[in-house]
């Protein structure tokens, strides 16, 4: 009889002992998979870097529109004479005097009062040099197929400017109020390029010129 009491007690121990060691196993499966969960849901500063890079912030600010010259509201400006040498085919145009205020990547409208075309540039590059005169150079805006670029110099008292299109280039000739707008073929047409040779006679320098056309880089 005292045999089969201590069989008893000692089943019910060691059955103890194993339901303590699995629930002690249990216990630890859980809490590994509560550590893997938890790690697995940190974000990744990595992957956070990448996103933001997605959508990179624009090259320049947005920048005001600014306008190379203005056309006067009557046809004829009060008080501006033409000089004598001025084509026929030139026009007058008011400057904005606003020129100190344009960066690189502001956009530029260049109108030409000859064909009352309009077109859309950007400023590329602004090139001061050591005696007070500022080059302003612009290339077409996206979408703009007809502007070629614009060539702007100002120094304290002049302004001369270059527009190429493709319909054929303009030369702006002025002072730091305004000025007069050519096509670059009725200046080539009132240009004398003939010369006297040796033998007292007047030829003309070029009439044997050939043309070559320009190399494509």
């Amino acid at each position: 009889m005292e045999f089969s009491a201590t069989k008893h007690w000692i089943v019910t121990a060691v059955a103890l002992v194993l339901i303590l060691f699995l629930i002690v196993v249990y216990l630890w499966l859980n809490s590994d998979g509560e550590d893997e969960s938890e790690e697995v849901a940190e974000p990744d500063p990595k992957s956070e870097s990448s996103i933001a890079q997605v959508d990179p912030a624009p090259q320049f600010p947005p920048r005001k529109l600014r306008r190379a010259w203005l056309e006067p509201s009557g046809t004829d400006p009060d008080g501006i004479d033409p000089p004598q040498n001025v084509s026929q085919d030139s026009t007058y145009v008011m400057l904005t005097g606003d020129y100190d205020q344009w960066l690189i990547g502001t956009p530029v409208e260049v109108v030409i009062p000859q064909t009352k075309k309009r077109y859309r540039s950007i400023v590329d590059r602004i090139a001061p040099d050591d005696f007070g005169n500022i080059t302003i150079h612009t290339n077409p805006d996206v979408g703009e197929d007809e502007f070629l670029h614009l060539i702007m110099t100002l120094d304290n008292s002049h302004t001369f400017a270059y527009v190429s299109t493709t319909a054929g280039s303009y030369e702006f000739v002025g002072s730091k109020q305004g000025g007069w707008i050519t096509p670059s073929s009725s200046l080539h047409q009132n240009i004398d390029y003939s010369e006297v040779d040796v033998l007292k006679t007047r030829r003309d320098r070029h009439v044997n010129t050939k043309y070559v056309p320009r190399r494509e880089e």
